[in-house]
């Protein structure tokens, strides 16, 4: 753990308790004022996980410890989040190995049974990704799809997200979660209120999928979990992320896993409400590539402030024929 950096930093009514607070020492997160269940609000910590690339059940264990390990020497969030395939990580090899690794999309896995109890011991919800397949479907050999389960205070199973758009080698191993009858299925949900999104990874890239959720389903903020390794697409993935926020006027947790080829995760806000202080799509917070955490809060009434003067939305719902359609 002595690796483990927090790099904490609240917005809107918070800022004034903690304002661009960089903690190093993991022995102070206890004494930090962390909101809680407050309306209007959710905080997060979104882990920088460091993986093993899994091509049996004890590495995947060793992962989901991990997982676990962190999660208790930062108490108190609403919500954990953790990267795109965070429990058997993310390889060719992995991939060909999903015959022993995957799980049904349901609440009847044992990693999911495994992060309920947790969630239910702690109070709070948490994301984690894992491959998955239908437990209905007949075919053999079976479809897997890349997934992310999101399980509430209560250990209940909120909804699993199957990921959208596959990049290059997945194709080889995953089919896509859309369908011919539903090219853009979105999975959101609320916590204290505020409506969150889910995206993974390659989604970026399909503006339409971020647009359905924040005009239609008033997402504020979009959880964005990833598996991007430093490869011809690198430079791209964080100037997309921070477009994605700027087109939705939404908060971004952009999330990769930890490694000498990963890291970068991100926490994003599209600006502020007052337009003297206005800054075009502000980082507030980056990893670099070691094993580390994320923690913030999305500030509701923000957003609501940001919308209410710059009206992306409301414009293209009135002036594009697609969102006239889907309003």
């Amino acid at each position: 753990m002595k690796n483990l950096k927090i790099i904490l930093e609240v917005t809107g009514i918070f800022a004034f308790l903690l304002l661009s607070v960089n903690i190093y020492s993991l022995g102070l997160s206890s004494s930090l004022y962390i909101p809680k269940n407050i309306n209007g609000k959710v905080s997060f910590l979104a882990v920088q996980q460091k993986l093993i690339d899994c091509t049996n059940e004890e590495q995947k264990e060793s992962n989901i410890e991990r997982s676990f390990e962190i999660i208790k020497k930062f108490p108190g969030y609403d919500l954990y989040v953790f990267p795109e395939l965070s429990v058997t990580g993310y390889s060719r090899e992995t991939f060909e190995a999903l015959r022993v690794l995957a799980e049904p999309a349901d609440n009847t896995g044992k990693t999911y049974k495994k992060y309920s109890k947790l969630a239910r011991a702690i109070q709070s919800y948490i994301i984690y990704s894992i491959p998955v397949y239908d437990p209905a479907e007949t075919a053999k050999p079976k479809k897997y799809y890349i997934a992310s389960f999101i399980v509430s205070p209560t250990g209940g199973l909120i909804d699993v997200y199957k990921k959208n758009y596959l990049f290059t080698m997945e194709q080889e191993f995953f089919n896509p979660g859309w369908t011919d009858s539903n090219k853009t299925p979105v999975k959101t949900f609320e916590i204290n209120g505020v409506k969150l999104g889910m995206v993974i990874c390659y989604d970026m890239r399909y503006p339409e999928l971020w647009r359905e959720q924040s005009v239609n389903h008033n997402v504020v903020s979009f959880i964005h979990i990833l598996a991007t390794a430093k490869d011809f697409s690198w430079n791209t993935w964080q100037t997309m992320v921070c477009a994605r926020a700027i087109e939705n006027l939404s908060y971004i947790v952009s999330l990769n896993r930890a490694g000498d080829i990963y890291g970068g995760s991100m926490f994003i806000q599209p600006g502020t409400p007052s337009v003297s202080e206005y800054i075009i799509t502000p980082v507030l917070q980056t990893l670099n590539n070691e094993e580390g955490v994320i923690g913030g809060v999305i500030d509701q009434s923000l957003i609501s402030s940001i919308r209410a003067k710059c009206a992306i939305h409301k414009d293209g719902i009135e002036n594009f024929y697609k969102f006239k359609e889907l309003k």
